[in-house]
């Protein structure tokens, strides 16, 4: 693991559960040290695992309102 993102933040839209892609490059970010912020609609927090995938990079979760 390389250090390639440790002075980057970054906001990820759209992860919703292992099988996201926007769940595997959050991970991939994290990996590689940046800090990330998720966000995704309320229905897809109620839905999915984000909270899973945050608590697992210690990352944020902000609902995102697109109306």
């Amino acid at each position: 693991m390389s250090e390639l993102l440790h002075t980057k933040r970054g906001l990820i839209l759209g992860a919703l559960n292992e099988q996201s892609l926007a769940w595997h490059v959050a991970q991939r970010c994290h990996e590689e040290g940046a800090q990330i912020v998720l966000s995704n609609t309320e229905t897809a927090l109620k839905l999915g695992n984000l909270h899973q995938l945050a608590d697992s990079i210690g990352s944020l979760v902000v609902p995102c309102d697109v109306t």
